[in-house]
């Protein structure tokens, strides 16, 4: 089941002029005055779409459907510890929410997210290991309807993954924004280029997670209407 979130849909940065700072930070605000902190937690809470897959299948009948449902098991807890690291990542980035916009805690910032980095390779691991499961449950002497069932539910695990792919692009987007803001080289165009590119990988990722949940319904609707739970 997917964990549906808000998301803010397009970028719109006002540049403060005309005032004394010391840098660029304090000067950039999101639209109704949100700081650079929270919008990054806003752009990547995304990445917190989990996709929890259906547990053992019963209804099958042949030498291999122990083994299948065993390796189906073997998939639910790559997926179960994918939603687990997922949840950890959104605490990471509340993490970064509550922080003070301001030069000091930028240092704080992206040691999170280079934390994030980390958790978010992981999951992949999680997700490789589903899919490969999944896999190899098919190939295995099984109904056809269980079967083409284990098609499915792989063929949503592999748009999870590259749901996560996109997220890496966007995790190491935020990293490399907080680099510049931590070594003082970003600049007003550079941050809002980085700003956008997170909006962007957001709105893909979005589309991906869709498409995931899309497949994974029609999956479990074919698993009702076969009766493949028993």
């Amino acid at each position: 089941m997917a964990l549906m979130s808000d998301h803010s849909g397009g970028l719109n940065i006002n540049i403060q002029r005309g005032q004394e700072i010391t840098g660029i930070y304090t000067s950039l605000r999101i639209e109704r005055g949100d700081t650079i902190m929270r919008r990054v937690p806003k752009v990547v809470i995304g990445l917190m779409l989990v996709f929890l897959l259906s547990g053992l299948l019963l209804a099958c009948t042949s030498d291999q459907t122990e083994d299948a449902n065993t390796l189906v098991d073997s998939a639910n807890r790559h997926v179960d510890q994918y939603n687990e690291i997922a949840g950890k990542i959104e605490d990471k980035f509340d993490e970064i929410a509550d922080l003070p916009d301001i030069q000091e805690e930028y240092e704080d910032a992206l040691a999170i997210a280079e934390d994030v980095d980390k958790k978010v390779k992981d999951k992949k691991k999680e997700i490789e290991g589903a899919i490969s499961d999944f896999g190899e449950a098919s190939k295995l002497d099984i109904s056809d309807e269980f079967e083409t069932y284990l098609k499915k539910v792989k063929e949503a695990t592999e748009v999870k993954l590259e749901e996560n792919e996109v997220e890496q692009e966007r995790v190491d987007e935020i990293i490399d924004m907080f680099e510049a803001l931590v070594n003082g080289t970003s600049t007003e165009d550079g941050l809002i280029n980085s700003l956008t590119a997170i909006t962007e990988l957001e709105k893909e990722a979005n589309e991906l997670d869709e498409k995931a949940q899309d497949i994974k319904d029609k999956a479990e609707d074919y698993y009702t209407d076969q009766g493949l739970g028993g």
